[in-house]
């Protein structure tokens, strides 16, 4: 069976629909108090001051890991993954998601193990925000879309999204596949 990453979906808005291609789980993720974290990359062409006081506001600072580097980062996932958060919000593009998954890999023992994984569109590179939110994608930027999906999130998870992810000869694991010349390689 091929691994899957869980993504967490806000659908709020009545225009998201669901890739078909992608399975959906059907049991909802009951949120606590401290069940939920957000990683904000600070490196990240989105993530401002504002997001990450939005973040702090409807999180706690306790819960808020805004990170300047990859060893940052790790240390952020090291904890993450001490706290056994359910819920992890990651603000940024597809490098901070790929940094983030990468680094919770390797402290989880499979990928099921992972806890569900909300994207925003915070970064240069968008793709898989844009392909878990749906067209309308752009609502959740910026400082109010961080403290719309926190605070959605705060109240559960109601569906999510399993995404295959591809596993390297480094046992390494990566979201994005080409399907141009690049596939071929």
């Amino acid at each position: 069976m091929q691994p899957a990453l869980v993504l967490a979906l806000l659908h709020l808005n009545q225009a998201f629909h669901a890739p078909r291609t992608s399975t959906l789980r059907a049991a909802p993720l009951k949120a606590t108090d401290s069940s939920v974290c957000a990683l904000l990359s600070l490196n990240a062409r989105g993530v401002t001051k504002r997001a990450v006081a939005a973040a702090e506001e409807e999180l706690g600072a306790e819960n808020v890991f805004a990170t300047k580097s990859l060893t940052e980062a790790h240390v952020a996932a090291k904890k993450i993954y001490e706290r056994r958060y359910k819920t992890v919000v990651a603000c940024g593009g597809d490098g901070t998601l790929g940094a983030l998954l990468r680094d919770l890999s390797q402290e989880y023992a499979t990928i099921d193990d992972l806890p569900a994984i909300c994207t925003l569109p915070l970064g240069t590179g968008n793709a898989v925000s844009r392909y878990a939110l749906g067209r309308h994608y752009r609502r959740w930027c910026g400082s109010k879309g961080v403290r719309k999906a926190c605070a959605a999130l705060k109240n559960g998870v109601n569906a999510t999204l399993s995404v295959p992810v591809l596993s390297t000869d480094q046992n390494e694991l990566c979201f994005i596949a080409g399907q141009g010349f690049d596939a071929f390689l």
